[in-house]
């Protein structure tokens, strides 16, 4: 079993995933598994950018030779991302939950940023949107659980704990639905933060399960 990631190395991942590139915080997570530069293959799939031209990685750090075959995805091409599928017998990535929780934490930071821009400059039933009760509390919210989750992130990293980070990805799943929700209609356009949570819930589905 390769060994998981430390705090250091999850709160560098949480910080590409919430401002750089995405192929970039893909390659940083399969290096944070692996030991080495690449994007992780787990589950027989792999989320990576082409362009970049990085290697394909299972977690012990050996390279995958094999040709992927292309799973097409409209919201992936959106964000110059790809998926591919391994040939049967490629071993799954054990140790990559943690890693995938921190990026996922950033992608969520990423949706709040990113409806911030949005509604800075408009105005709803006479004042700013952000002024609105809800839409502060919504933002309170997710903001609130964003830290409450590095908390307990960073706990898990010093020790060694790793029961109920299933919830803790769950809970991250619940409140990327009301992040996205903050752009309303604009928020699911492929521009909107719904990409980024479709991208979070891909991320969980081939990382985060490890049970």
């Amino acid at each position: 079993m390769c060994p998981h990631p430390s705090w250091e190395q999850l709160a560098r991942l949480y910080k590409k995933a919430r401002t750089d590139a995405l192929g970039s915080a893909l390659m940083a997570l399969g290096e944070a598994v692996s030991g080495g530069p690449g994007f992780l293959l787990s589950n027989g799939f792999v989320i990576y950018d082409r362009a970049a031209g990085g290697p394909i990685v299972c977690a012990d750090g050996s390279r995958v030779e094999a040709q992927l075959i292309d799973c097409p995805d409209p919201v992936m091409d959106h964000l110059k991302l790809c998926i591919g599928e391994a040939p049967a017998g490629v071993p799954n990535a054990v140790g990559a939950s943690l890693a995938t929780l921190a990026i996922r934490l950033g992608l969520l930071s990423r949706m709040l940023d990113m409806a911030y821009m949005h509604l800075k400059d408009r105005v709803s039933f006479g004042q700013k949107t952000l002024s609105h009760q809800l839409v502060k509390a919504t933002f309170a919210e997710v903001h609130g659980t964003v830290v409450r989750l590095s908390e307990k992130m960073r706990l898990r990293a010093d020790e060694s704990l790793w029961v109920g980070l299933r919830e803790d990805h769950c809970e991250v799943s619940e409140v990327n639905g009301k992040a996205e929700k903050l752009m309303g209609g604009h928020g699911y356009l492929l521009t909107g933060t719904h990409s980024l949570s479709y991208l979070s819930m891909l991320l969980f589905s081939i990382y985060g399960e490890e049970w």
